[in-house]
């Protein structure tokens, strides 16, 4: 079984996005700078209380801005700094046609840079979304396959069949 397809900075980016958003430490990061913003902003209110009212709503206000938009600035932030870390790190592999084979216990990824022998044994996982399939090794590298492409049904199932486990997340938002 043969499959072609182009990685784009889309894919990049979709599986920057899609590991940062099942990181344990980025939600931590997340939830810690919230809420030490959340603690300045009532500290202010608290030393301002006393003595001026207007400085006291205003870290009022500044507390409920944090505490409304900081999900949805902390998610532009990361989307910005992953877009410049793609642009930076993988523009040289913008639009190389990928070729996976798949034989009995190997899975063979061609590009222009060379020949990978992949032992199925050591995917780990296939995190599916709705535009792509990650396939997750024991190593760390994760193979970026969009979905649109002929033949990517056909090599999950295969895969699934050898013993990968599908973790399915058509529901993933970061």
């Amino acid at each position: 079984m043969k499959i072609q397809y182009q990685i784009q900075e889309e894919d990049f980016y979709t599986y920057q996005v899609f590991t940062a958003s099942q990181s344990k430490r980025v939600q931590r990061q997340r939830s810690r700078s919230k809420l030490l913003l959340l603690v300045m902003c009532a500290l202010g209110m608290w030393v301002f209380y006393f003595e001026n009212a207007g400085m006291t709503f205003y870290f009022a206000g500044v507390f409920l801005v944090v505490l409304l938009g900081y999900g949805r600035y902390f998610s532009w932030r990361f989307r910005k700094h992953y877009r410049a870390h793609i642009k930076e790190y993988y523009s040289g592999r913008f639009g190389l046609e990928e070729t996976l084979v798949l034989e009995d216990d190997v899975v063979i990824s061609t590009n222009k840079l060379g020949e990978s022998r992949l032992n199925i044994s050591e995917f780990e996982k296939i995190s599916e979304t709705r535009s792509h399939l990650f396939l997750h090794m024991s190593t760390g590298n994760t193979l970026i396959i969009p979905t649109h492409g002929d033949g990517v049904e056909v090599l999950k199932h295969k895969l699934v069949d050898k013993g990968v486990k599908v973790e399915p997340c058509f529901d993933w938002k970061f």
